[in-house]
């Protein structure tokens, strides 16, 4: 079996949601969906981690990852950097 790893930054919902009969612990928002779909395209890309520029940028780890492609993601308007970490 082969893991695929997605990573994006933003904010986002996470908590205990539902009623009396059934609690969920959840996390949503549209980072979530974001990590989700570079997670799909590691699939594609044959890569195990794929992470979005923004978190790159945002870590301040521009050196350590290259870009293997701008592209759409599904269900979302706009490219978006994908990384892969140099040492992988």
């Amino acid at each position: 079996m082969t893991v695929g790893i997605g990573v994006h930054v933003g904010e986002v919902f996470c908590g205990v949601v539902g009623d009396a009969r059934r609690l969920e612990f959840t996390v949503m928002g549209d980072p979530v969906n974001v990590a989700a779909r570079l997670q799909e395209a590691t699939k594609e890309h044959g890569i195990p981690i794929l992470a979005s520029d923004a978190i790159v940028r945002a870590a301040g780890e521009e050196g350590l990852w290259r870009e293997v492609a701008r592209a759409p993601l599904r269900g979302r308007r706009g490219v978006l950097g994908l990384m892969v970490p140099l040492a992988s």
